[in-house]
């Protein structure tokens, strides 16, 4: 909890305002490198000059799902390509005479290629969910920067709890699409 004095509002404001927006980030690194200026303002300063507008467009929810799914992207393709048997048989066709090229298109791609599935697949469904960081750089703008997680987030906002459940239903046979075919990779996926 944060006490201050009336002649610190603003200052107890910002650093309140601060910490709730970095918890609400999917790590907090972008809301920490904005600092005190927010988002809109460091937009302005960057881009605006330049013609290119971010926050509150169709690009700040675009870039938002991309930051809040590119974790669960990265992680399962880390994974296989660190594994021991891929790595193993790179070594063999570097043995046979095989180019870095052949290697990556007849080796490395195809081993990776259900993870890589896989975590575009397991992205998109965390990237769908979002709210916090949607919210924050998309504005929650009707008809132009809302998404149907946060058209959920509006319908119980404004008690309309048929359309909000009509909404999770849509929602879930989505997610449950996705989970059927990530058991299906997994099950074409043979285990190292």
């Amino acid at each position: 909890m944060v006490v201050c004095a009336p002649s610190d509002s603003f200052l107890a404001h910002r650093f309140v305002s601060y910490h709730i927006a970095s918890r609400l980030s999917a790590g907090g690194s972008w809301v920490s490198a904005v600092g005190s200026l927010g988002a809109q303002r460091l937009d302005r300063l960057l881009l605006y000059d330049a013609g290119i507008y971010l926050i509150f467009t169709p690009a700040s929810v675009a870039l938002a799902a991309f930051i809040a799914g590119l974790p669960l992207v990265v992680k399962p393709i880390q994974t296989a390509l660190e594994g021991r048997q891929l790595k193993a048989i790179e070594f063999a066709g570097t043995v046979h005479g095989a180019s870095g090229w052949t290697i990556l298109r007849h080796i490395t791609l195809p081993y990776v290629r259900p993870q890589i599935l896989s975590g575009l697949l397991l992205g998109v469904s965390r990237a769908s969910g979002e709210v916090g960081i949607t919210m924050m750089v998309g504005g929650n703008l009707s008809g132009k920067t809302n998404t149907l997680s946060l058209e959920i987030f509006n319908a119980v906002s404004r008690a309309d709890f048929d359309a909000a459940a009509a909404l999770c239903l849509i929602l879930s046979i989505f997610t449950i699409v996705i989970f059927a075919i990530l058991e299906g990779i997994r099950r074409r996926t043979p285990a190292e």
